[in-house]
């Protein structure tokens, strides 16, 4: 299961002229954010976290506990906008964050793999149970042996040498003498 359970996406517009000029502010929202993990982290005891930056100084924090799973990534860069077709460029910063359940995951997980072994065992035991069924009309005398029991649940009989088609039990082909 790879679809995250709960996600927040958030795009702030700054007020800065150009990307040089927004990077004091990135920082500081930066720092915050860091702040705030931390605080959490200190605080419950049961979450871990771990936090990178990527080539362009974007941030990257996962948050892990036993039960759930917090990925939280920041952005910040030169947007663009439409209003009345004219293009309008602004200095932006967007937090996205995904909460995923990973027990959630180990049963859609333990699904599939039920789904697999049940198709297995479908395979294996469906030609059986068929060839049980042709045999079992062989000891009844419909047809004397489990392939020629196959062959007229397929409708073929048998008249003389050559095969004709039609159900097994209209007899073989012979006229009935009724008295």
């Amino acid at each position: 299961m790879n679809e995250p359970l709960k996600f927040y996406d958030r795009t702030i517009k700054l007020p800065c002229e150009n990307l040089e000029s927004g990077r004091s502010r990135q920082a500081e929202l930066d720092a915050r954010i860091k702040e705030e993990i931390t605080s959490l982290t200190e605080g419950s005891g049961h979450w871990q976290s771990e936090s990178d930056k990527d080539d362009r100084g974007n941030l990257a924090v996962t948050l892990k506990s036993r039960t759930c799973v917090v990925s939280l990534q920041t952005r910040y860069g030169q947007n663009e906008k439409y209003i009345a077709r004219e293009r309008h460029s602004f200095i932006c910063y967007e937090i996205r964050a995904e909460n995923r359940i990973v027990t959630l995951d180990r049963a859609a997980d333990s699904a599939e793999n039920l789904r697999l072994i049940m198709k297995i065992i479908g395979g294996i035991t469906g030609p059986i149970m068929l060839f049980g069924l042709f045999y079992n009309f062989a000891i009844a005398g419909i047809c004397h042996h489990p392939l020629r029991a196959y062959l007229c649940c397929l409708g073929w009989r048998r008249v003389g040498r050559r095969k004709t088609r039609g159900p097994a039990w209209l007899g073989d082909g012979t006229p009935r003498r009724t008295a």
